[in-house]
């Protein structure tokens, strides 16, 4: 009997040694706030010119959405029926205005049934569905884009330790593929995939990972290219926390070649968030300098054209064809509608009447 309980015994200290190194395997080998030293970054040259003249062109409606108090609004998307959905994380549900910011209707509640939600964050709109990123419930919802019923999921894979996932983004190529880019909650690994979609039959191919990658996916219909926003992902090989402070790319994903390339390299210590392309360059959001500013397609800084005074920490955001900004602030629960004020407005519609 002595030797049976120390036989449980040594095989019960042996599991939970093994169990201890694997954490700190895991834990040195990735950023974390106690080993890895904060970024020095004075040897960083990529400065915006602060000399430049703020071109404000957006005026911010804090009161545009009724009928609801936010908790924590991630993203924001245009349906093609005509109205705004946004996904609210601690909530565990989606809401529907119309365009005039009035309360329609709440989508689902909290559980992980059919319609109900743990922290959604994404969404994506694609031949008559909805996707949902479904975070704490590790899947990726698929309602009706009408009335909003469930119509399937699938679910986002584990990590080697059995940990989910944490999806940031949802975009879809207008065709058959969407895709998604997020990390793991447990080891920080970022991932950039795509899955096909084949709405006859509600199959889902194959995930398909590209490359490491966790922020905004911005996709051009023109041009047949998926951009990539370098926003959370953390580089432990560079040994602090770099990208964080400043060091992010867009990028941009070619589907036939699947090779991703690079375009330029952001300022230092600008983290974006949401980037929209424009005929001249892009339109990008930053969370550390809480602007949204122009670059040309080289990346060089032209103007800001918004500084948030009063809400904080625009994460997500989605352009109306009138160049109307709904933008989330999360962690301060609010949605803002950026309007452009009328002199650009008027200035915009002259240079087009003219051309």
């Amino acid at each position: 009997m002595t030797r049976t309980k120390f036989l449980v015994t040594l095989t019960f200290v042996v599991v939970i040694l093994i169990l201890c190194i694997l954490f700190i395997i895991n834990f040195i080998s990735h950023p974390n706030p106690i080993t890895t030293p904060s970024g020095n970054m004075s040897d960083d040259t990529r400065v915006l010119d602060e000399t430049k003249i703020m071109n404000v062109m957006y005026t911010a409606d804090y009161e545009f959405f009724k009928g609801v108090t936010f908790e924590q609004p991630h993203d924001v998307l245009l349906t093609e029926k005509g109205t705004i959905l946004v996904a609210d994380g601690a909530a565990n549900c989606l809401y529907e205005f119309d365009m005039d910011g009035n309360l329609l209707e709440t989508i689902g509640k909290t559980g992980n049934g059919m319609c109900e939600f743990s922290f959604p964050t994404a969404l994506c709109e694609l031949n008559g569905s909805i996707y949902v990123a479904d975070n704490n419930n590790n899947r990726i919802q698929v309602l009706t884009s009408r009335s909003y019923d469930y119509r399937d999921q699938f679910a986002y894979e584990l990590d080697m330790f059995g940990d989910g996932s944490n999806i940031v983004s949802i975009v879809s190529d207008g065709v058959d593929t969407i895709y998604v880019s997020g990390n793991y909650f447990f080891t920080g690994d970022a991932v950039f995939s795509k899955y096909s979609v084949d709405q006859s039959d509600s199959a889902y191919g194959e995930r398909q990972n590209i490359a490491p990658l966790c922020g905004a996916l911005t996709y051009n219909y023109a041009a047949d290219i998926l951009y990539l926003v370098d926003t959370y992902e953390l580089q432990a090989s560079k040994g602090s926390y770099r990208r964080t402070q400043g060091t992010h790319y867009l990028s941009y994903y070619d589907p036939e070649t699947k090779d991703v390339e690079t375009v330029f390299e952001f300022p230092a210590k600008y983290m974006p968030s949401e980037v929209f392309i424009t005929d001249d360059g892009f339109i990008a959001l930053s969370l550390t300098r809480e602007t949204i500013d122009r670059f040309n397609e080289s990346g060089q800084y032209i103007d800001t054209i918004y500084y948030a005074e009063e809400y904080k920490g625009m994460t997500y955001a989605v352009m109306a064809d009138d160049g109307t900004l709904f933008v989330s602030c999360p962690y301060e629960g609010m949605v803002l509608r950026l309007t452009l004020t009328e002199s650009v407005s008027d200035a915009e519609t002259e240079a087009k009447t003219e051309s």
